[in-house]
């Protein structure tokens, strides 16, 4: 194995909805481990209560069920309940875990952190993003496929490194205004000192789709194989 690429999937999905993403990563990439990542908790189903204070709500794929998953098997990373005061610190517990767990991947197999890509849709990229920066050494990429900074009120003050990003979404995504998007993307061009690339992809909604998977899969095989 050349190198490890960790994928997490969006809010109420769970690893196999990456697997599309890990087979494009392999047709390039044949010696690297695509590793899809379960998130750790059931999607908390009283997010769904009409009334509640949510800075980040349910994608409606999930809501009306269009992904076929059975409820035991929709994941989150971390509640969504509440204003950003109340998400970073969760978002800041599971990226210690998840920094354990790379670590454990990395010693295991004898990689380097510039051998690993660390990789996550929608909540899972928000999640991969605090995961890869708070970490002590630079990982050889991020890419963050229709998520948004989930910035702590105050500053993030805990941000360690800057690897190279990728900062991709889709041009008719409703989950979040396109104003959103391009701020995340300003924020994360602005934190990595110039290293984020921007990619709009035109038509496609809160999903991945064939060219949105290509373009992430030419990213990661051109920093592995650099």
């Amino acid at each position: 194995m050349t190198s490890l690429v960790v994928m997490l999937h969006g809010y109420g999905r769970n690893a196999t909805y990456m697997q599309k993403m890990a087979d494009e990563v392999r047709a390039r990439l044949p010696q690297a481990m695509a590793l899809c990542v379960h998130g750790p908790r059931a999607m908390d189903s009283d997010v769904m209560t009409p009334g509640l204070d949510h800075h980040l709500h349910v994608p409606q794929e999930v809501v009306a069920g269009d992904d076929g998953n059975p409820p035991e098997m929709m994941r989150e990373w971390f509640r969504i309940d509440g204003d950003r005061a109340a998400l970073h610190p969760r978002l800041m517990e599971v990226a210690e875990n998840l920094n354990a767990f790379i670590d454990i991947q990395r010693d295991m197999f004898g990689l380097t952190e510039k051998q690993i890509v660390l990789m996550g849709f929608s909540q899972g990229g928000g999640t991969a993003l605090y995961t890869a920066y708070t970490r002590a050494q630079e990982i050889g990429a991020l890419v963050c496929h229709s998520s948004i900074v989930i910035e702590r009120p105050g500053g993030d003050h805990l941000l360690q490194s800057a690897p190279q990003t990728l900062f991709l979404y889709g041009e008719k995504d409703p989950e979040f205004p396109q104003e959103k998007y391009r701020w995340s993307f300003e924020w994360v061009d602005r934190y990595t000192g110039g290293r984020a690339i921007e990619k709009i992809v035109p038509k496609i909604g809160h999903y991945t789709s064939s060219e949105s998977r290509k373009i992430c899969g030419d990213f990661i095989y051109e920093v592995l194989a650099a």
